[in-house]
């Protein structure tokens, strides 16, 4: 190919096998929809115990406007979820320990009980 060709849109979008109106879309930053994300990162960090209810009845008393569906939808999109199900999660309430709880893994009981005793 010669320099200073251009390869028309309708060519570049059979090439990579999609359709033309994928090449030409801009996605839409929602300012609103950020700012929820964030808050509920920031309360989920403070509590990963709270479910999409409490989060959204969190988020209302903070005057948001928002409807559970959406804090459902967020929260599925950023990978939080409620620890209520598992057994034996009593222990990480403890404030000493939050260090150990990172988002989907929890450390084994035996492990906390190893650095209550103060083992190295």
């Amino acid at each position: 190919m010669r320099e200073g060709n251009i390869i028309p849109v309708i060519r570049q979008a059979e090439l990579l096998g999609v359709a033309r109106s994928t090449v030409y879309y801009e996605p839409v930053v929602d300012i609103y929809t950020l700012e929820l994300m964030r808050l509920i990162d920031e309360e989920y960090t403070k509590d990963p115990f709270y479910g999409s209810r409490k989060i959204t009845a969190v988020l209302r008393r903070r005057g948001y406007e928002v409807n559970r569906k959406r804090i459902q939808r967020l929260m599925r999109l950023m990978l939080c979820g409620a620890y209520h199900n598992m057994r034996n999660n009593s222990f990480l309430r403890n404030k000493e320990f939050d260090t150990f709880f990172i988002y989907d893994t929890i450390i084994d009981k035996k492990f906390i009980n190893y650095v209550r005793k103060g083992y190295k």
